[in-house]
């Protein structure tokens, strides 16, 4: 039997540092390992390629996984990452029906007021589409 996974998207260490304390207790508490996703926005506004300033968010993104992972082995949990581009409500669902984790953890820091009621938040929209059960933290 494969070992049970934990699914954590996360984009700032510092800032997500809620984040990973909750997604460590639950991957303590199911016997799992981390898989850590750190997903890149393409603009779709400008419309416009720009190779060097997606070179340099990729190397950010993978140096945010770095930092995560470093602190999830100091906490005795296993944890791989991966960096994917695109829209974030979409690659956590997208990546969770293919690892089929025992949970996804999010944190909720985007949206607020009137464009979360109108547009929806990340969270609320993994939350509705997810295949398995998802944890928000504030």
């Amino acid at each position: 039997m494969d070992k049970q996974s934990v699914l954590v998207a996360f984009r700032n260490f510092k800032v997500d540092r809620s984040v990973l304390k909750e997604a460590t207790r639950i991957a303590r508490s199911n016997a799992a390992t981390v898989c850590l996703l750190n997903i890149v926005e393409r603009s779709n506004i400008l419309g416009v390629y720009n190779p060097v300033a997606e070179e340099e968010l990729l190397t950010r993104a993978e140096n945010e996984i770095v930092k995560a992972k470093e602190y999830l082995a100091s906490e005795g949990v296993e944890a791989a990452g991966l960096v994917r581009f695109g829209e974030r409500s979409e690659i956590i669902c997208e990546v969770a029906n293919k690892l089929k984790p025992v949970r996804v953890v999010i944190g909720n820091r985007g949206l607020k007021g009137i464009k979360r009621f109108l547009f929806g938040g990340v969270p609320e929209r993994v939350v509705k589409t997810s295949p398995c059960p998802v944890y928000v933290v504030e």
